[in-house]
């Protein structure tokens, strides 16, 4: 069901009579608050609420039991709450898009779910521990602008990743292991002072698409020569583009950039 984008001020108790619905869009009313009867749609799959004027963040998530996706797009005023928000309570929860939340960490409640993706913009992710076990089937991950100094361990055991974005963060180096996720189709990694690639990035034989934009970057490594299914490399406002442009060449016919 989608009703976004409708100027709704707030839900009929009826819509607890929708026991079948699967998927619900609310994003982009005036919705300040869910009705009582919203823990009936027990086969709720996947909820947007994002862009809502909420005066909570609404517990009641908790007693969907078949709710795996969630999005909270453009929530900054509830960045505590939703930080505190029991995640892990949510049991079937698997998918999380929470761009422009703004929160001083990522919610420590989320540690604790199986996630398959996480895509988090402006929240810091100072609280981020070295290894997340249950993260370790995740396939789609962004800690975008996270104040990231360092390229995250957990990631590098997260060989089952097929899209990552560390766009803007403070990382000024990637390490040799990144070459374990094998299969990465989609990677960005624009936004940060990094000046030298890993050899092994050359280890990468699904990755599509690599964006190096606003870097520090002089040169790539002949290994990107060797990924058969890399079709385009963003180099936009590297350090040093004559020169990147000439490796490009070298790399390419096949690559567009």
């Amino acid at each position: 069901l989608r009703a976004y984008s409708n100027r709704l001020t707030e839900l009929p108790e009826e819509i607890g009579e929708l026991s079948s619905l699967l998927y619900l869009s609310l994003s982009s009313n005036k919705l300040t608050h869910l009705p009582k009867s919203f823990d009936q749609l027990s086969n709720l799959e996947e909820l947007e609420i994002d862009l809502n004027p909420w005066k909570v963040f609404p517990i009641v998530l908790r007693e969907l039991p078949r709710l795996s996706t969630l999005s909270i797009y453009n929530l900054p005023e509830l960045a505590k709450e939703i930080a505190d928000f029991p995640f892990k309570d949510i049991a079937a929860l698997r998918s999380l898009k929470g761009w422009n939340v703004d929160m001083d960490r990522i919610p420590p409640s989320l540690f604790e779910c199986s996630l398959e993706s996480l895509i988090l913009k402006g929240t810091q992710a100072s609280n981020l521990p070295q290894q997340i076990p249950q993260w370790s089937e995740m396939t789609s991950l962004a800690l975008e602008g996270a104040g990231l100094k360092s390229f995250p361990d957990f990631v590098l055991e997260a060989s089952g990743l097929t899209w990552l974005n560390l766009s803007d963060n403070s990382m000024a180096g990637i390490p040799d292991e990144i070459g374990n996720l094998t299969a990465i189709k989609t990677l960005y990694l624009g936004g940060n002072p990094i000046k030298k690639l890993p050899e092994t990035i050359g280890n990468l034989k699904e990755l599509e698409y690599l964006d190096l934009s606003n870097t520090e970057l002089e040169e790539l490594p002949k290994e990107l020569a060797h990924l058969p299914k890399l079709r385009r490399i963003c180099i936009y406002r590297t350090a040093d583009g004559e020169k990147m442009l000439a490796d490009l060449r070298k790399i390419a016919p096949v690559a567009k950039f």
